[in-house]
């Protein structure tokens, strides 16, 4: 009979029908993007540098073998506060680059339901299983991580769940892909589902700053801040489409410096603002009161594309555990930028917060709960904490739902920092009076907007009072010499001065025998002569004031430094470079001989150093100049933080120097922080010509528009020299040679 069946040497029959278990090749469904419900943002700030940095680790590279992708799988963990742009910066890099990938996925990674729930997805998009199939997620898991690790074009079954090619002769063409685990604050929901290997990108985007030491994340990552805050007003201005409207400047400014530069509030406020048809000037009016600024930052707005939170619920401090938020509460009263942790943790006794920690074992368990969610960040070697301005804004707003807390926690706050203040000896004096100290610590801070209510209210109290307070109003006269010094209003400094050198002068004669304090008011009655040019008068004062201290029980040679230093900016000012650095190198061999090489006890060390590249620089040494410049601003952030006005005066001389040297990317680095510090204050306003006009000739190096900074320098110098006004056209760096800062 015949058959159409064939025979083997055995005389077995075979059907290839049922005999051929080798499924029909398939392709992947390629390209294969799973996207929704993202769309690109076309209001999206660039952020360069970190786009940069994740473009040289996650774009495809290809192998000597020309089409196959490298084999290594490349990673990059992008971590930082809720609502700094984390994952707006993932998905431009997303739509900017995704036709260089086959495929491309935006997970959810913030729950493991979820996550499995889009491995599904990705299995019927990839064709990898029919959209009926009903295997079990885990399996479906398991073959999604099969094809990462194996991406080929082409396909059997077999391969997808093997990773092995049907046939060995053949060299199948693998797929790049890129996958994005978005919103990962829970780096271990990410276990199950890391692609073991493979040769794809993966970018990820949480808020734990440790997320980068996790064993399956590789090392390349950005811890990432917020927008500086002339970028931060640049955004804001291109939001509410005031980019061209007069007198919009000073408005976005102080509107991005009371956001503290954060996308997701700036985007937030800015769809307010054009909701309710106001202008920025207006805005500002409206709601410079903190509690209605908090209000605003509840609502939902519905800007952000597909975002689920507001400003107040994007860092859920809701969540956060009692004792956690006691820990935060108190830190949002101390100055965001530099919290020692020693204030903390340095005097338990007394505080009637309930919840608070009690022991420093029990702080340390406590603040992992902030860390985590990058609410605070934490500088272990220096045992310091950051924590962002919006944050404590959210935090303080929230404390006035429970009547009295804010009171309670406010003098919680007053306490830590008072017991962990130390006081000061002045001479044969003793220790200081309260004012004293106070006046100092906003000197170290540099508030002096902040000290001067302080100073009305001590002044008004001792003018007030029949007992004998002319030490109390000697000192507060001192504090405003020194308020109107840093504040560049050397008519106001002489006159304080003056009267303190006048009120300490009757102390000694009551008393008849002088002091730290008599010492230090000749000195800044000698400081107010050269803030206004009058170094022939300066001089005998200062010396009269290193005469006095000589004299005092228990003298140091480092005791000098003020009359020192400031005898040496007299002789540079008036072009005595060679008699300026013996007086600067004196003073720095005497600290380091009381204190040591390494000295941190204030920034006294570090203006020698900073005052010495400048004297090199007046004398052509540049080299030495820069040496001298860095070893300062090393110093400064060391002791000031890292917006303390000597620091930005540090990092415009370095970026002076970088500029020269043609590293433009550290020159802009260094600007940007110079503009953090000073924020725009009018006080500062000499200091800004300068580095507005040095940032336009950064931007007009590296081929961009100048305009703008062109037009902050010149509008800040006509402020400066009303006289001589410029605009952006006719500022040139003569005009700048004008500006005589005393110590900049």
């Amino acid at each position: 009979m015949p058959s159409n069946s064939q025979k083997s040497e055995d005389s077995f029959e075979i059907i290839p029908a049922a005999a051929d278990f080798a499924a029909k090749e398939r392709r992947a469904n390629l390209p294969c993007y799973l996207l929704k419900p993202h769309t690109r943002n076309k209001d999206f700030f660039p952020r360069r540098e970190i786009m940069q940095a994740i473009e040289t680790v996650l774009l495809p590279s290809t192998s000597a073998q020309g089409d196959r992708p490298s084999e290594n799988l490349k990673t990059f963990v992008l971590t930082g506060l809720g609502g700094t742009g984390k994952t707006e910066v993932a998905l431009e890099f997303v739509f900017a680059h995704q036709l260089q990938y086959d495929a491309v996925f935006i997970l959810h990674a913030d729950q493991s339901s979820r996550l499995s729930d889009e491995f599904c997805q990705i299995a019927v998009k990839l064709g990898l299983e029919c959209p009926e199939d009903k295997n079990d997620p885990d399996i479906i898991r398991d073959i999604v991580q099969s094809w990462l690790a194996n991406p080929v074009k082409s396909f059997t079954r077999a391969d997808s769940m093997s990773s092995v090619s049907e046939d060995p002769r053949r060299e199948p063409t693998l797929a790049k892909w890129l996958i994005v685990f978005d919103n990962a604050d829970d780096p271990t929901v990410l276990s199950d589902f890391w692609p073991s290997e493979g040769c794809g990108s993966v970018l990820v985007t949480g808020r734990d700053p440790m997320a980068k030491s996790q064993f399956f994340f590789g090392e390349a990552g950005s811890e990432f801040g917020p927008l500086s805050i002339p970028d931060a007003a640049e955004f804001l201005k291109r939001l509410t489409r005031e980019e061209d409207r007069q007198n919009s400047e000073e408005a976005s400014q102080a509107i991005a410096r009371r956001l503290d530069g954060l996308p997701l509030a700036i985007a937030q406020i800015a769809a307010i603002i054009r909701r309710r048809n106001l202008l920025l000037t207006e805005f500002l009016e409206l709601y410079s009161d903190e509690t209605d600024l908090y209000d605003l930052q509840c609502l939902r707005t519905g800007s952000q594309r597909g975002y689920e939170h507001s400003i107040a619920s994007v860092w859920a401090l809701g969540d956060l555990d009692d004792r956690a938020i006691a820990l935060l509460n108190v830190i949002s009263f101390l100055d965001p930028e530099c919290i020692q942790e020693d204030i903390l943790t340095g005097n338990f006794q007394g505080i009637e917060i309930v919840d608070y920690p009690k022991t420093k074992k029990e702080y340390h368990q406590v603040l992992p709960h902030l860390l985590q969610s990058s609410i605070v960040h934490r500088n272990a070697s220096k045992g310091e904490l950051r924590v962002h301005r919006l944050v404590q804004d959210v935090a303080r707003a929230r404390m006035q739902s429970s009547p009295g807390l804010s009171d309670t926690v406010f003098d919680a706050a007053v306490q830590l920092v008072s017991s962990s203040f130390p006081f000061i000896t002045r001479g044969s004096v003793g220790r200081a009076h309260k004012i004293d100290r106070w006046r100092l610590y906003l000197y170290e801070r540099t508030n002096p907007m902040e000290a001067t209510p302080l100073l009305d209210m001590a002044q008004a109290i001792c003018e007030a009072s029949h007992e004998d307070v002319t030490e109390q109003l000697a000192l507060i006269h001192g504090s405003r010499t020194w308020v109107s010094s840093l504040m560049n209003q050397s008519a106001k400094c002489f006159y304080h001065s003056k009267i303190r050198l006048e009120l300490e002068e009757q102390l000694f004669s009551s008393r008849g025998k002088a002091t730290a304090n008599l010492a230090a008011a000749y000195n800044d009655l000698g400081i107010s002569f050269s803030m206004n040019k009058l170094y022939t008068k300066a001089v005998p004062l200062l010396n009269r004031s290193k005469e006095v201290r000589a004299s005092l029980e228990g003298f140091r040679k480092d005791h000098m430094y003020n009359p020192m230093y400031h005898l040496a900016l007299a002789a540079w000012h008036q072009g005595n470079d060679d008699e300026a650095t013996s007086l600067l190198l004196e003073a720095l061999r005497d600290r380091m001989d009381a204190l040591g090489p390494d000295d941190r006890q204030s920034v006294r060390t570090g203006t020698l150093f900073y005052a010495l590249g400048n004297v090199r620089a007046s004398q052509g040494n540049l080299e030495e100049s820069f040496v001298w410049h860095q070893k300062a601003l090393i110093h400064f952030r060391a002791t000031g933080g890292e917006t303390h006005y000597y620091t930005a005066h540090a990092c415009y001389r370095v970026a002076e120097h970088y500029f020269r040297l043609q590293d433009y990317h550290a020159t802009r680095n260094l600007l940007d922080q110079v503009l953090k510090a000073y924020q725009d204050r009018p006080y500062y306003r000499q200091e800004l010509v300068m580095t507005y006009f040095l940032y336009a000739q950064l931007l007009r190096q590296t081929g961009k528009d100048p305009k703008d900074m062109m037009e902050r320098a010149a509008a800040a110098f006509s402020e400066l020299f009303p006289e001589s006004r410029r605009s952006a056209a006719d500022l040139t760096e003569d005009d700048l040679k004008g500006i005589d800062a005393y110590e900049f």
